[in-house]
């Protein structure tokens, strides 16, 4: 059993924008159930499962080309949000102080150069 990748945006959004969003991340309804939506003091959380094995460096496991691709849209969906992409063995986001793993410019330029990394050292 190993790591999975969690994204997560945080933040005031619609339920209108939500399934929206929804609409925009799955082609259909097979993963659809991995993505919900949370109300939390301060705000909304809207969590995904569904991507698979973690990516990052130091633990290459996961898909990071289909990752990143859902970081993006999750920051065109959510432009209000914070972003953040976790593993499941991460804090728990619903204790009030989770702040880890925003997908930043910076950690998405960081993993990215792991990636490249990763493909020349196969």
């Amino acid at each position: 059993m190993g790591m999975n990748a969690v994204i997560y945006a945080r933040g005031n959004f619609t339920d209108e924008e939500f399934e929206r969003a929804k609409l925009g991340l799955f082609d259909d309804d097979e993963n659809s159930d991995d993505f919900k939506t949370v109300h939390q003091l301060g705000g909304l959380i809207a969590q995904y499962y569904g991507l698979g094995r973690y990516f990052d460096t130091g633990y290459s496991r996961g898909d990071w080309v289909s990752i990143h691709e859902r970081i993006m849209l999750f920051r065109a969906y959510f432009p209000n949000a914070k972003i953040h992409y976790v593993s499941d063995a991460s804090t728990d986001p619903w204790n009030g102080d989770w702040l880890e793993g925003e997908a930043t410019d910076e950690r998405i330029a960081e993993l990215w150069a792991w990636y490249a990394e990763c493909k020349v050292s196969q």
